[in-house]
């Protein structure tokens, strides 16, 4: 394990984290967030509409509230952390990406895709 690349990786995950708690405390403070401009200038939820109010919720531990802001990324979104946390990793340490990585990225975009279809007709 390269530890260079380990550590710029926590470094860069840490400073997300730090983004997003600051971005929590804005909208605690002001009620005030990022409006979804798909959904404003189309009309159609986006497959990631409703992940500032999953991530709301979750904050108060109110988990079938956050499940219900958005089903696919309430059960994705450690998937999805997880595989951006092994892709920096493996970018510091110059490393090739697994097929496998592939895979779950591609698998990750599809299922998306047919959620996004499914929350605009149903």
């Amino acid at each position: 394990m390269n530890k260079k690349a380990l550590t710029r990786t926590i470094i860069e995950a840490g400073v997300c984290g730090l983004a997003g708690l600051s971005y929590y405390a804005f909208i605690m403070l002001t009620g005030i967030s990022l409006p979804c401009y798909i959904h404003e200038f189309t009309g159609f939820l986006c497959p990631s509409c409703g992940i500032t109010r999953m991530f709301l919720h979750l904050a108060h531990l109110e988990f079938i509230e956050a499940m219900q802001a958005n089903y696919m990324l309430f059960f994705l979104w450690p998937v999805i952390v997880l595989l951006v946390f092994y892709i920096l990793y493996k970018y510091h340490a110059r490393e090739e990406l697994p097929k496998l990585a592939y895979i779950v990225m591609y698998a990750l975009v599809g299922i998306s895709l047919i959620f996004c279809i499914i929350r605009n007709v149903i």
